[in-house]
């Protein structure tokens, strides 16, 4: 929606009015989960497979991790998927 003339007014290009009337979203509950820290041997100048094993350890536990945030998710939620 466009609010032509209050943009007019103001001296606006156009002025957005969201549905609901405020533009910020509502406040949630987050939750943010931590891993134990990695420590990889090397100074950064390791050839491209050990970097890429690196890599694949750090990928792999942040997926583990966005497993068991949603497995706690579900628990508060009373097991809905």
């Amino acid at each position: 929606f466009h609010a032509q003339r209050l943009a007019k007014w103001i001296g606006a290009p156009y002025v957005p009015i969201t549905p609901y009337l405020l533009p910020l979203p509502l406040p949630v509950q987050c939750s943010l989960h931590y891993g134990e820290p990695f420590r990889f041997a090397g100074d950064g100048t390791e050839p491209d497979h050990v970097i890429d094993g690196y890599v694949e350890q750090v990928k792999s536990r942040i997926t583990a991790l966005i497993d068991e945030g949603r497995v706690a998710r579900r628990a508060r939620l009373g097991g809905a998927p």
